[in-house]
């Protein structure tokens, strides 16, 4: 079941992630970021969407068990859009397709992030401090391990030589959380410097039984 919960005037497609990046990005989160073999119990993720000419938006999904099954339940709250602005399909698979439709116009200003996704085809293990040449001449250059939420993560920064004045910033979760994660804990595009997007994970509740 899913269930879609909107303030009553607010917006309801994720803005924020929306326009971190190309259509290339939702294959690729989808792809790596995506839900993995769900172990049971109930699962609480909070992320946090901002944009710079944008006010910030929320996005909630609670798993919870039901006998043999689960439900998924999303909430989206953001201020900015009138009610007749709302869309439908959140989550793993409805959201990249409402962004893809609402943006595509602005596909190309985005940076490409679909050369990380060898990454993950190939089985690579990101380790910290250590440099990575992917496809395109895109590289990611990881730094230190942190602690975020509670998570163990990696973080990096990802160029495109097609985009020199763009970078993404991103905190990489350990194997085993990224499967409950539909992004990462943080991917924060700039470009010129500044903040142009950002999706931050600012809850997480991993599965209790």
């Amino acid at each position: 079941m899913l269930t879609i919960k909107l303030s009553r005037t607010q917006l309801v497609i994720l803005l924020g992630v929306i326009a971190v990046v190309s259509i290339g990005y939702w294959t690729w989160a989808n792809h790596i970021f995506g839900m993995g073999v769900y172990p049971g119990g109930t699962l609480k993720v909070v992320y946090k969407f901002e944009r710079a000419d944008i006010g910030p938006s929320t996005y909630t999904m609670i798993v919870k068990p039901n006998g043999s099954k689960f439900d998924i339940f999303e909430t989206v709250e953001s201020n900015g859009r009138k009610a007749d602005e709302v869309g439908s399909g959140f989550g793993a698979s409805g959201a990249a397709g409402a962004a893809r439709i609402r943006f595509e116009a602005n596909r190309t200003e985005n940076i490409d992030l679909s050369p990380l996704a060898v990454l993950d085809e190939k089985e690579i293990e990101i380790k910290p401090n250590d440099k990575y040449l992917l496809p395109d001449g895109a590289i990611l250059q990881t730094g230190d391990k942190s602690v975020m939420l509670g998570i163990n993560v990696i973080n990096a920064v990802y160029t495109h030589p097609n985009y020199p004045t763009q970078r993404v910033v991103l905190a990489l979760a350990d194997p085993e959380t990224k499967k409950l994660l539909l992004y990462p804990p943080l991917l924060e595009r700039q470009k010129d410097g500044k903040l142009y997007t950002r999706v931050k994970l600012i809850e997480f509740t991993p599965p209790q039984k």
